[in-house]
């Protein structure tokens, strides 16, 4: 199993389905790493919110975070492009998608 390090300030961490990506949060930014090699693939900004939970649907093309615990942001990894900006429950802070990644879950 390869190994790297990657500082994470606590604030969140995910992972694909498959294991062959991971999610990080940083005060500015939550990245998208691959597994494997521990490349950076995805930097993505936190328009200045907190992020307190991440979630890859199963084809992992898409990520969603759960943003100060009242919206729950999805972008496009390939376009880096912000899907949808959902509101949330109040509290909401984790995330999860159906098996067939059409519904997520707060």
């Amino acid at each position: 199993i390869p190994r790297f390090d990657v500082r994470i300030s606590g604030q969140a961490f995910g992972a694909s389905p498959y294991g062959d990506r991971l999610a990080t949060v940083s005060r500015d930014k939550v990245r998208v790493w691959d597994a494997r090699s521990g490349k950076e693939l995805v930097s993505l900004p936190t328009l200045g919110r907190a992020v307190r939970g991440t979630a890859f649907p199963p084809d992992a093309r898409t990520l969603a975070a759960s943003r100060d615990g009242d919206t729950a942001t999805t972008w496009d990894l390939a376009s880096r492009e912000v899907r949808s900006d959902d509101p949330t429950p109040p509290g909401g802070r984790e995330l999860a998608f159906s098996g067939d990644g059409r519904l997520r879950a707060v």
